[in-house]
């Protein structure tokens, strides 16, 4: 199969074609969604948290009590 171009991507076999044709990068075809999220959102100009670590909000009140009436 020749070279060809889909949706911008080059597609080198019909997997790719597939690939290209979801709006997926042939080239980054082994990529996870979670490491082509985090890819796109530092695209964006956005900071990604780490997964598996839990921090607090850089915002708001710490060290607070919430008490709810039930």
């Amino acid at each position: 199969m020749p070279m060809e171009m889909v949706n911008g991507y080059r597609c080198e076999s019909c997997a790719d074609v597939a690939l290209a044709k979801r709006g997926l990068d042939p080239a980054k075809g082994n990529q996870s969604p979670i490491e082509r999220a985090q890819e796109e959102a530092n695209k964006a100009g956005l900071t990604v948290q780490p997964l598996g670590v839990n921090q607090p909000l850089a915002t708001g009140v710490r060290g607070t009590v919430l008490n709810i009436l039930v």
